[in-house]
């Protein structure tokens, strides 16, 4: 395979490159390819090329990050996998630090303003979920050296083999790079967060070790003219529970009961219901009525271990010296206690399926809504960042972006 060398900013140059490695395209005249930039990141840039031939239009992704970074390299061999199995854009060629792909389809969001596509529709939610399945589908294996890498790596900061076994998604899927990981957490909050197994999933299918997405929204999905999906921006992909991605999907919508897009609590239901049916029957297992609701419960409360946009991360990771520690500690306990009811009770674990995991908090647990109330007040003042949706109270600061 061939390192592509091109200055990122020579636009002729990748153009020129990219003519000479696309079998389709190495007979047209020199000159016809034009490559423009449309995304850059420190990790990589992406440029559109367009030709007189077939196909008219290339996607061409070039990498910039070091070959060697855990992240870099799950995202190299996550992105092949995903391509070769047919959830990912069709690749036509690919080297050591490039690959070029199809370019076609609009995001969910943009098909969603079109009305040519709406996740609060059941039908079209179950294509996700079956979008989903088939990306949880993907073998494994191609992540194996890349744990084995990242639990040498990080070893010593978790010492505990099955707390660092759950921790280990976290650390692949953000690369363990600032401003994530290690710079922005001190040693005994990334214990804590290794130790806090009370959100992990509990059902045989959330607790499966599958490949995911990472960042698995509408944005990151595209519909072609033939009306399929695909997944792409694939820079999270890792291998870890099969909840994660689910939940991230339920918290990163606007199915999700804290959306600004607000939708009523029956289409919310009916359309999360839909995508999680249609995952596990795609996924080959029951989705009967039970099956459906213990997996979505799961999913809820695995809101609260996602990595970012949830308050107990957000505790961690901003609420010093805002919050103290005593505090902290306090609502941390309180989260672990509800979630202990929640696993003990049908009438709450219906309120969590029907609502949603934070509605469903503002309903049944005084004591988590107070204690996070006390959080806010300190956490949201107006030399804090925050914007106006955080400061008049739409918008919970731990769903919204860092300090400014």
């Amino acid at each position: 395979m061939s390192a592509c060398s091109v200055d990122k900013e020579d636009l002729n140059g990748i153009a020129a490159f990219v003519a000479s490695k696309v079998e389709e395209w190495k007979s047209e005249a020199p000159g016809s390819i034009v490559a423009e930039k449309f995304h850059g990141s420190t990790a990589g840039y992406a440029y559109k090329v367009s030709s007189n031939g077939t196909p008219s239009v290339l996607c061409f992704k070039l990498r910039i990050r070091e070959a060697s970074n855990p992240g870099e390299r799950a995202l190299r061999a996550g992105a092949a996998s995903a391509a070769a199995a047919g959830i990912s854009p069709k690749r036509y060629t690919a080297g050591d630090n490039w690959w070029c792909e199809e370019w076609g389809g609009m995001n969910l969001y943009e098909a969603d303003d079109k009305d040519l596509f709406d996740i609060a529709k059941t039908d079209d939610a179950a294509k996700v979920g079956n979008l989903l399945a088939r990306f949880h589908g993907i073998d494994p294996g191609w992540y194996d050296s890349i744990k084995g890498d990242i639990l040498a790596k990080v070893g010593s900061r978790i010492p505990d083999q099955e707390q660092l076994d759950n921790f280990i998604w976290f650390c692949s899927s953000h690369n363990m790079t600032p401003p994530w990981f290690p710079a922005d957490i001190q040693d005994d909050g990334l214990r804590k967060w290794a130790q806090a197994d009370f959100f992990l999933p509990q059902t045989p299918i959330g607790k499966r070790y599958v490949t995911t997405h990472g960042d698995f929204h509408c944005g990151n999905v595209i519909i072609g003219d033939d009306g399929g999906l695909r997944a792409i921006v694939l820079d999270y992909v890792s291998v870890q529970r099969a909840a994660f991605d689910i939940s991230y999907h339920l918290a990163h919508s606007k199915l999700c009961e804290l959306a600004h897009s607000k939708l009523c609590e029956a289409d919310r239901k009916e359309s999360r219901y839909a995508f999680v049916q249609a995952y596990l029957k795609t996924s080959g297992f029951p989705a009967e009525p039970q099956d459906v609701s213990d997996l979505l419960v799961d999913a809820e409360i695995y809101k609260l271990g996602l990595c970012i946009r949830t308050p107990l991360w957000d505790l961690l990771l901003r609420g010093h010296p805002r919050v103290s520690l005593k505090l902290a500690d306090e609502l941390w306990d309180a989260y672990k206690e509800f979630v202990s009811e929640v696993r003990s009770s049908k009438d709450l674990q219906n309120d969590v399926v029907e609502m949603g995991l934070y509605d469903a908090i503002k309903k049944n647990s005084e004591k988590v809504t107070k204690l996070q109330n006390r959080v806010a007040a300190r956490m949201v003042s107006a030399d804090s960042g925050y914007g106006e949706d955080v400061l008049s109270g739409k918008c919970p600061h731990w769903c919204a972006m860092p300090f400014a």
